[in-house]
């Protein structure tokens, strides 16, 4: 079974309040033996990362079995994000928003660019 769950640096310390959920379910565990010592080794193959497109989506690959046996695991690649975490964003206004410009004049307008959900990137306008 692969399942996740998770905390804020903000978050109360031993509390995981953004909750949990399920990659996948699985259906067995590994059951093989060597010299009478169970094989306990898991995880070589699993890793964890964070989308750089919306710094919110954790992107998770591991292995997981559907039956008992032995050495008869899966890869599972899946992906959450905690509904907490809002993709950074920005909106324009224009003002004034319509007006007529005869051929050979120029105009002013005042653009205005409002962050949102902790945007601080730059913002670059052309035309």
């Amino acid at each position: 079974e692969i399942h996740y769950a998770g905390r804020l640096a903000g978050d109360p310390l031993g509390q995981m309040p953004q909750g949990e959920g399920t990659v996948i379910n699985g259906g067995g565990s590994q059951t093989v033996y060597r010299n009478h010592v169970a094989l306990t080794r898991w995880g070589d193959y699993t890793s964890l990362a964070v989308d750089p497109g919306d710094d919110c989506t954790f992107w998770y690959t591991n292995q997981y079995l559907t039956a008992n046996g032995a050495f008869n695991w899966h890869t599972r690649v899946g992906s959450f994000k905690f509904a907490s975490c809002v993709t950074p964003d920005f909106s324009l206004s224009v003002s004034p928003s319509s007006q007529n410009v005869v051929q050979g004049s120029s105009t002013t307008y005042m653009v205005t660019v409002a962050p949102s959900n902790t945007f601080n990137g730059a913002v670059q306008l052309s035309g």
